[in-house]
């Protein structure tokens, strides 16, 4: 991975460490805030990583262009980066498929071969964002949702892996 994304990992990283101190303080132990920083976890730790899975498709594929095809560059910015989709490991699937069907194979063979449960964590984290959305309590802790959101930096991690040309990746490996 490049240095942008792994600062744009570890700023979230960071940040949630940050909470789960501030959760976990006699001071909000018990209080109403733990609620809302726990929602914002959940927010924030799904939002980054819909914003890098897109963004690791996007270059990937902006590079496959050249300087030659600006339209098509234009075309992949609004149908991936300015689109609204959910980082769940299905719609990652979904979009390397309308590229690459080598690429999707690849993606899903190693998200079955990975020891943990990465996919299904990542999956989780897209579903807390949901409930939050929609007004419902998260019941996840602040060290479930730092668990997910590392979980999806492994997911980042192997999809840039597969869709790297050189064929080399920096492995984000969990602070």
């Amino acid at each position: 991975m490049n240095s942008d994304l792994i600062n744009n990992i570890n700023e979230v990283r960071n940040e949630l460490k940050e909470i789960k101190k501030e959760i976990n303080s006699e001071r909000h132990k018990l209080s109403k805030i733990s609620k809302h920083l726990t929602n914002y976890s959940v927010v924030r730790a799904s939002g980054r990583i819909e914003i890098l899975f897109k963004k690791i498709l996007f270059d990937r594929l902006k590079l496959d262009c050249g300087t030659s095809h600006n339209r098509i560059k234009d075309f992949i910015s609004k149908e991936i980066i300015d689109s609204s989709s959910n980082p769940t490991t299905g719609m990652i699937e979904h979009y390397l498929s309308k590229f690459d069907s080598n690429w999707n194979k690849s993606f899903s063979d190693k998200l079955k071969k990975h020891e943990n449960n990465i996919k299904s964590d990542l999956n989780s984290l897209v579903q807390l964002r949901h409930d939050v959305a929609h007004g419902n309590n998260c019941t996840a802790t602040i060290d479930t949702i730092i668990t997910y959101y590392e979980s999806g930096v492994l997911v980042l991690d192997i999809l840039d892996s597969v869709v790297s040309s050189e064929g080399s990746s920096i492995p984000i490996i969990s602070s």
